[in-house]
This record gives structure tokens, sequence and C-alpha cells, in this order.
């Protein structure tokens, strides 16, 4: 559970900072004129390289997943032989790269979102004149996006602590802490403060803005349809990893089946609750 909603979340939240990346960095193009978009004006020297670790961040992060030594989820050779026949002579890396493809769907349905609240952040920085409202919204779209997907990974490792009560928190943190986006957060976080400073306070109206829109986006990430849908939709794109055509048909129909898993679990949850 933890692997499957981390690997669509954080591929979410990772392509969504690197496209606000480009656009702080001027590689953005615009749609309009076909050109390249200016960078922010404080784009240089110490405040590129601090960007720049953030997206050296992600590599690590990604390093440290496909390459660990101990808790190893990506290792083929860990599989067991049922498991493994499902897969063909593919590498760990490849693997690695099947998993994170899985948020292809996902991020799509999440771009008019971002674009939203993008918008939202864009509109408070013009009512409080702070400069170049239009290129340093992304930088606080992104760490909005970072920081959403920090705290599913919190609710998430809280949930498979439910599943086995005989660990300590502390036990399943340290399984699953290779999943944890919070390096590259601090560094985006870093970067962002160094860019700009916007020490005011939200005024009501768009404090319940930014809100509505990060729910949104929470709500978009977390619903099992959208979920699954985004892995299902990656299966066929990936077909090469799989042994034969009919390990990826089992595959798609395992993903229904635990998607209706899910949906009944939650729907018995609820029915908990009210009684």
């Amino acid at each position: 559970m933890v692997k499957t909603v981390m690997g669509v979340v954080n591929g979410c939240a990772t392509a969504i900072m690197l496209d606000c990346f480009s656009e702080i960095s001027g590689k953005a193009i615009d749609p309009k004129t076909g050109h390249r978009k200016p960078p922010h004006p404080k784009y240089k020297h110490k405040v590129k390289q601090a960007y720049k670790q953030a997206v050296e961040e992600i590599h690590q992060y990604e390093h440290r997943l496909i390459y660990a030594t101990t808790n190893r989820f990506f290792h083929i050779n860990d599989f067991t032989p049922k498991i493994r026949k499902i897969y063909g002579d593919i590498t760990d890396a490849q693997f690695f790269e099947f998993w994170k493809g899985t948020s292809a769907k996902a991020y799509q349905i999440s771009r008019p979102l971002v674009t939203s609240l993008w918008n939202k952040y864009r509109l408070s920085l013009v009512n409080h004149h702070v400069p170049n409202p239009d290129t340093l919204a992304w930088a606080f779209t992104a760490q909005a996006c970072l920081s959403l997907a920090c705290d599913i990974y919190h609710a998430a490792i809280k949930d498979a602590n439910k599943v086995v009560p005989r660990l300590q928190p502390f036990q399943v943190e340290n399984l699953y802490k290779n999943f944890s986006l919070h390096r590259v957060l601090e560094a985006w976080t870093k970067a962002v403060r160094m860019t700009e400073e916007t020490n005011y306070e939200l005024e009501s109206v768009e404090d319940r803005n930014i809100e509505m829109g990060i729910i949104q986006l929470t709500e978009t990430w977390i619903n099992p349809d959208y979920l699954y849908d985004s892995i299902s939709e990656t299966l066929p794109a990936f077909v090469e990893i799989f042994r034969t055509k009919g390990e990826m048909k089992k595959a798609l129909r395992n993903i229904e089946d635990v998607r209706n898993k899910t949906w009944d679990d939650l729907d018995n949850s609820k029915t908990d609750e009210s009684t």
C-alpha cells in the first residue's frame, strides 16, 4: 500500500516541482510566443545553486530507493518466485521506472488543479505587492505539492502501522523512510526563502482559497479511482517489463480486485464510524 500510493503521489509531486523549476529558471516555453519565459530575476549565484540542489535531492531520493542495501523495494532478486515470474528479464532500475511511471495519469489529472493553485498564490502575491508574482507563485506551488506528498507519506505510515501493530511506529518509519520526500522539500523551501521575502499575513479569503486548492489536490491524489486508474493506464506503456502479455493482463485484473477491496474497506470503515 505504501509503495503503491507513494509511487503515484511522489511521482506527481516531483514532476510538478520540475515543471515549477523550469518556470523559475527560465526554461519554460511561453505557448503564445514559442519563446522561453524569463527566469526569476534572483535566479543566479547562491539562489540558483539552491534550486539546483533541490533538483539534485530528487536524484538522490531515487538513488536511495533503487540501490538500497536494506529494506529493498526494487531489487528484482528479492521477489518471491511467484512474483518474479510475472516480470521478464529486467533490471532494478527498469522496475523503478515502471513504478515511477504509475503517476502519469494522476499527473495529467492534477495539472488543472496545480495551475489553479498557482493562480491563487499569484493573486495573493499581487495583492501584497510582492515583486515577480507570476514566477514566485510557481515556487510556492511546488513547495505546497512537496509538503502534501510528505503529509500523505506520514498518513500512509500510520495506516501501515495499524496493519502491523506489534511494530513500534519508529520501526515502520525506518522500513519506509526512503519513500519520504522530506529532503527534497527542505532543499526547495530553502531556495524559496532565498528567492524573495514574503513575510505577510494571508487575508482570510486568500487563506481559504489556497487551503481549498490544496484540499482539492489532496482529494485527487488519495482518491482510489484516480490512483488505480493511473496505475492501470500505465501498464500497457511498460508491457516490456512483463514476462508475457498474459502476465500484464493478470496484473490489470489484480489492480481491479485491489481497487474493489479498497472501496469495500473504506465503506466498512465509514459504517463502523457511524455505528
